[in-house]
């Protein structure tokens, strides 16, 4: 039933015991809202597995609850979508084929025939036609604009730190750079060449997939500042460090207050609300703070302030 054989119930198996599962960081482990894009699919799979249960009494029990057991992980995490359509479009098309075919077809035969009736007669009105250009045309005026929008501005600054990776290489920051979840599938992009090759590891990169358990918590352990927090980092030992100033992860500060990294860019600053972090010389004091335009502002110590004046004078 599916293009991948067994693999893709081996996916499935370690998902159900991945530690993401029971975090609510990733978005692929949310729960299933009426915001989500799938949610009309789902919602029609659903209706039409409760009719064809209801229907056709020659169903075994056991059918239904598993078609029910995977109906309830997808609504419990996204990830497991996929498996609940797979089960879903399994047991209709068993089970409810000749109910598709006796009720189902002849009813949306009617429905669909008044429909398109009731359509020819409005359009062969003027009224009708005109109304049904003048909408073709706003249609095409409102898909332009956000096809020019989306050239003009490719990446949701929101989402993708764009301008904040340009500050790291344009000041050759020293890699390896370590980001959060959300951010290492697009720095992977940002750190391959044109072949698509990547030239240096991220620590995570978005794929839960080839995450290990281990792994996995001592990320959340990073992020969420618990103890051995560290940990992660001394794993990876990152040149530069790019995180969220907002959110719940509390990391940024913690970077600040300790005496081992030091900002050199300030997300607080930008759009994206990325900062960046470096390794501090012997004393942090003494380190200098980067404005988002690469120049170099507060932070400045007072004995270079003092032996900056004394050079003028």
């Amino acid at each position: 039933m599916n293009p991948y054989g067994l693999g893709v119930w081996q996916t499935f198996f370690s998902k159900i015991g991945h530690v993401g599962l029971f975090r609510g960081d990733i978005a692929e482990f949310q729960p299933m809202t009426i915001v989500f894009r799938l949610f009309g699919y789902y919602a029609i799979c659903a209706i039409l597995f409760v009719v064809v249960a209801l229907k056709n009494k020659k169903i075994a029990r056991f059918e239904i609850a598993v078609t029910a057991a995977f109906f309830l992980l997808g609504a419990y995490a996204i990830k497991f979508l996929p498996f609940t359509a797979l089960a879903s479009l399994t047991f209709i098309l068993k089970n409810g084929a000749d109910l598709v075919e006796d009720e189902l077809v002849p009813i949306l035969q009617k429905k669909l025939g008044r429909a398109v009736d009731r359509w020819n007669n409005i359009f062969a009105s003027r009224f009708g036609l005109g109304a049904l250009v003048s909408l073709s045309v706003l249609c095409v005026v409102l898909l332009a604009a956000r096809l020019i929008e989306q050239a003009r501005e490719p990446f949701l600054l929101e989402v993708f730190p764009d301008a904040t990776l340009d500050f790291i290489f344009k000041n050759q920051l020293p890699k390896p750079i370590l980001s959060d979840f959300r951010t290492g599938g697009y720095l992977m992009y940002r750190l391959s060449d044109a072949r698509g090759h990547l030239l240096h590891p991220v620590a995570i990169d978005g794929r839960t997939n080839i995450l290990s358990p281990a792994h996995t918590l001592a990320y959340y352990s990073m992020y969420h500042g618990w103890a051995g927090w560290k940990a992660f980092i001394e794993r990876y030992q990152p040149g530069t460090i790019v995180w969220p100033v907002d959110g719940d992860s509390p990391l940024s500060r913690l970077l600040i207050e300790g005496d081992e990294w030091c900002q050199v860019f300030d997300g607080n600053q930008t759009v994206e609300g990325y900062s960046v972090f470096t390794r501090c010389g012997a004393d942090k004091s003494a380190n200098h703070s980067l404005s988002p335009t690469g120049v170099r502002d507060h932070s400045i110590s007072a004995t270079e302030s003092t032996r900056t004046s004394s050079h003028k004078t």
